[in-house]
């Protein structure tokens, strides 16, 4: 049987085994005699302090991993139910972004390295210091990280009369001629549609890039005119979730340390939460100079209305997505429904261009960013798992599929490095590109994407399911026990 087709049957059989009779053990510890000062708690730790510490360090890396981008702004209102409503689809966000940290906590490193580098790339950019000199203004990283998060908004309402749908008709013209101007061999890329279709609201965020183009055309007289220490107090990152978050981390590894040395076992979920906790604090040092939970903005003020042309430009100038066609079109169906909206804000799944970016191909240096920063987490994530190399696992088929799935889930990443080279732009190439990017497809999904799937779909259930078989020595508790920690 392949290693994939074995996968397969142990993912759907393990959760419900019953290779040996469920049992409980409650420890019986003697009460201390009257007149005790002092008394030491047990040595003995439970399985579900063990569930509880692990999951309470998950829970806090991935709530103080969100960075996202400032929200959608509503207008004003005085109904309770309308603001309810609006609270519950922008926390849809928020738990998103969380799950997939959870769940696929590589895409926050590859994401928050391709903002850095972007951010510190624009920001070295010559024209743009020269720009910034000239306008007499200050232009620092932290006005790059603000505008590429949908921190500065260019608002046409002084020169555009409330009802006027001159904005959504010239929104719908550039849309049109995209379409036009795109032959058989080029077609129009899904994120250009989606950027024109945030452009049909009196207010836009745009990004650096945008920014400057918008300057350059004459949409704006001069860049945003705010210090960067003024920016840099609009931060509202949670210092104290972070704080804890290290702490338990740092409980955990000391932890992990002593049981070694004491020679005393541990178990699979704290090796796989060591892992993820890896992946946290690398995230922590790539997130550390862009700005978390930013809800305020900065309005610049429009000089005229642009042009179809720069309309499209500035659609070109502006960033790709993730998954750019999922979208494209749920913007598009949800224009009837959030018109409430004074702007769409940089969905955040939006990675910003080193100067532009014109695809999601792999030799684009954002995207290279991405996916080096893939590998990287990803490998490292595998191979912290193979710590648990040798702990007791309720099988040995188990025990070998965990030593399987750990290697493959290091291996893999850094075997994708050679597909990378040849993966065809997603959205410009077609015939002989297309037929091409299937086979490549078709090779990564089957070689690559599905075993490490699988292999990480094992680990999560076989990291839960081997705490009702961990050896008597994995309850002993040390010193490191002792600590104030939150679980």
């Amino acid at each position: 049987m392949s290693f994939t087709r074995l996968l397969v049957s142990l993912i759907t059989s393990l959760a419900f085994s019953d290779a040996t009779v469920a049992s409980s053990f409650t420890p019986n510890c003697t009460l201390p005699p009257n007149h005790t000062n002092y008394v030491a708690g047990p040595n003995v730790r439970s399985t579900l302090s063990i569930l509880w510490n692990c999951l309470s360090i998950i829970f806090l890396c991935s709530w103080s991993l969100l960075h996202l981008n400032v929200p959608a702004r509503r207008p004003p209102t005085s109904s309770p139910v309308r603001k309810i409503w609006w609270a519950i689809r922008d926390s849809r966000e928020k738990v998103k972004w969380m799950i997939i940290s959870i769940l696929v906590p590589e895409l926050l490193v590859g994401k928050a390295l391709n903002e850095l580098v972007g951010a510190i790339w624009v920001t070295c950019s010559d024209q743009l210091a020269q720009l910034a000199e000239d306008d007499g203004t200050e232009w620092g990283l932290a006005h790059t990280y603000f505008a590429n998060i949908g921190g500065f908004i260019l608002d046409f309402s002084v020169v555009l009369d409330e009802q006027s749908p001159e904005l959504r008709s010239k929104t719908a013209s550039a849309l049109d001629r995209l379409a036009e101007q795109a032959g058989l061999d080029k077609p129009p890329n899904n994120y250009e549609k989606t950027n024109l279709l945030r452009m049909k609201y009196k207010k836009w965020a745009l990004t650096t890039d945008q920014i400057y183009l918008a300057r350059r055309k004459g949409l704006i007289q001069t860049l945003p005119q705010i210090s960067q220490d003024s920016l840099e107090r609009l931060n509202r990152g949670d210092a104290l979730v972070k704080i804890l978050a290290v702490l338990q981390v740092s409980w955990l590894i000391i932890q992990l340390l002593v049981r070694k040395v004491t020679r005393l076992p541990s178990s699979q979920l704290e090796v796989a939460v060591l892992a993820f906790s890896a992946i946290s604090m690398l995230t922590y040092f790539l997130y550390w100079m862009r700005p978390q939970g930013v809800e305020t903005t900065w309005s610049i003020n429009a000089s005229r209305l642009p042009e179809i042309n720069e309309m499209m430009r500035l659609a070109t100038t502006g960033p790709t997505y993730l998954w750019s066609n999922h979208l494209w079109f749920r913007m598009r169906g949800e224009g009837s429904q959030d018109d409430d909206r004074e702007l769409v804000p940089l969905p955040n799944e939006s990675l910003v261009g080193f100067g532009g970016l014109h695809s999601l191909s792999i030799r684009e240096p954002p995207v290279l960013c991405l996916v080096f920063g893939l590998i990287i987490s990803g490998t490292l994530f595998g191979g912290i798992h193979c710590l648990a190399w040798n702990f007791d696992f309720p099988t040995p088929t188990e025990a070998w599929l965990w030593k399987a799935s750990s290697i493959s889930t290091t291996v893999l990443p850094i075997l994708t490095i050679p597909f990378t080279y040849f993966w065809p732009d997603p959205d410009r190439e077609i015939g002989m590109g297309l037929q091409r990017g299937f086979l490549l497809d078709l090779v990564f999904l089957v070689g690559f994407a599905v075993p490490y799937v699988l292999a990480r779909i094992f680990i999560m259930i076989e990291m839960f399911r081997s705490l009702a078989f961990l050896p008597p020595d994995a309850f002993v508790d040390t010193w490191s026990g002792s600590f104030p920690r939150w679980g």
